[in-house]
């Protein structure tokens, strides 16, 4: 299997890191990043974080069922237990699909090589 087939297989959750190229971290942990959050990469150790501004934007389906029951908008509890439901899926497709992970400190040259070195990967 060449890099272009491997690179196809790949879910688009855009869960590389943004220093050595690898799979940075499993999807539940890229959930529960907020903009301000920082973790090290599983296999160089550098920290990443998500975008910021993409992170915020996941989250507007969300806060609109919160405005939602906070002005009365939704008189019913089954509207806002649907609102609820289809906001949490919303916002963790788009945090999944559209927010990136970004380097949250400078790349470590001797950390990428050693990582990309066990993995069998010489990106």
């Amino acid at each position: 299997m060449g890099r272009d087939a491997a690179a196809q297989a790949q879910p688009p959750w855009h869960l590389r890191c943004p220093h050595c190229g690898l799979p940075a971290l499993p999807t539940w942990r890229k959930l529960l990043l907020g903009p301000a959050g920082r973790t090290p990469c599983r296999r160089c150790g550098l920290a990443v974080g998500v975008a910021a501004v993409p992170a915020v934007l996941a989250m507007l389906p969300s806060l609109a069922v919160v405005a939602m029951a906070l002005t009365g908008a939704g008189r019913r509890p089954w509207l806002l237990v649907a609102a609820a439901l289809l906001a949490v899926l919303t916002t963790t497709v788009l945090h999944l699909i559209s927010v990136p992970l970004v380097p949250r400190q400078l790349t470590d040259a001797a950390a990428v090589r050693r990582a990309r070195s066990t993995t069998g990967t010489g990106l």
